[in-house]
């Protein structure tokens, strides 16, 4: 018969366990933070090491909060011009805490910091139902972190006909618009002003947007969702689920030039911390997009999608241009698993004028 251990031994061991696990805490918490910070999303994060000390590059381990094990990163580029480590840990579980530690190659970790991924589902402080109608519908009451204001559609029509500029316009912050068939807006279906922040737009049918600008040609940008900025002031919207298809008019071939046009998602001299992802663009009508996911200032340290943006999951197909132009500042973007048909190019990334972009 297998005796088991003494409550002594137990106790004992129980204690080593303990030690152990207040020591290696104790020194994960005694190193420093200072010149590191982390920009979350859901599924990833970016990292940045300030004055690291060297210039080859900086290393990283991460785990989830409380776990023993560690897992090894891609190491940081190190960007001479502002001295600087950036990067990016990817595949990562959304409303989870992570401890992150950092150090130069061959060197022990020098700098700790931890921080949560965004949750997938955002506490709700108050639901408005949303009726169908030709009206564009302005959204001017909003939340706070602690609980979104969600204007709820389920599956109501919002038909501008061709007479209201817009279907939506967003002018208040932590906001969840969810669940609309938009069509026929004059210009773009969904406007979000450029001083907001925290928007979801998701599940919704965005279709027949958009001004002609000659024959069958569009206005280039008219967009399904489109924010125009002054300021990189507009952050962290999230546009997950939509299916946006069949502009009004189409961009142009590049038989007449470069294409211009209509395109799904058009952010203009905004902010970063984005996420697009499950999204489905397409056309049946044969009016293409000029680029699907897009932007302006693609040779300045602004761009689409600025910074810290993931885009992953989409669906996108039909366009002269390019499925997504990624072109501007790309520091810490992620662009991966997404399916792109029938564009001229997939992803465009010229230039990341700031960087490092991934894609995978």
């Amino acid at each position: 018969m297998k005796r088991s251990p003494s409550g002594h031994a137990r106790t004992l061991a129980c204690l080593a366990l303990l030690y152990s696990a207040l020591a290696f805490g104790a020194q994960a918490q005694s190193l420093p933070s200072a010149g590191t910070r982390a920009v979350p999303t859901y599924e990833a994060v970016g990292l940045y090491w300030t004055n690291p000390g060297g210039t080859s590059g900086c290393q990283v381990r991460y785990r989830k909060a409380g776990a023993s094990a560690w897992s090894q990163g891609l190491d940081l580029w190190y960007d001479a011009r502002d001295t600087e480590c950036r990067g990016s840990l990817v595949h990562l579980e959304p409303n989870t805490d992570y401890q992150v530690e950092l150090n130069l190659p061959g060197q022990a970790p020098a700098r700790a910091l931890s921080f949560r991924t965004w949750a997938n589902q955002r506490p709700v402080a108050k639901t408005i139902a949303v009726s169908g109608g030709s009206a564009t519908l302005n959204i001017t009451e909003g939340g706070s972190a602690a609980g979104y204001v969600v204007y709820e559609g389920s599956g109501a029509t919002l038909d501008a006909q061709n007479n209201a500029q817009y279907n939506v316009t967003i002018n208040a912050s932590y906001v969840i618009v969810r669940g609309l068939t938009l069509k026929g807006a004059k210009q773009d279906a969904i406007r979000i002003s450029p001083t907001v922040t925290d928007v979801v737009i998701e599940d919704n049918d965005i279709s027949g947007w958009g001004r002609q600008r000659s024959g069958n040609w569009g206005v280039d940008m008219d967009s399904a969702i489109r924010a125009v900025c002054t300021q990189p002031t507009l952050m962290r919207v999230t546009i997950q689920r939509n299916k946006i298809h069949d502009p009004r008019y189409s961009a142009n071939s590049w038989s007449d030039g470069h294409p211009a046009g209509p395109q799904a998602i058009s952010f203009s001299h905004c902010g970063g911390n984005h996420v697009f992802r499950h999204n489905e663009a397409y056309s049946t009508n044969g009016n293409y997009f000029n680029d699907i996911f897009g932007g302006e200032d693609n040779f300045t340290k602004a761009g689409f999608p600025n910074s810290d943006t993931d885009i992953y999951g989409n669906r996108l197909s039909h366009a002269w241009d390019d499925g997504i132009e990624a072109e501007g500042a790309n520091e810490n973007v992620r662009i991966w698993g997404n399916y792109i048909d029938r564009t001229a190019i997939g992803i465009a990334t010229t230039a990341a004028s700031v960087g490092p972009a991934c894609l995978f």
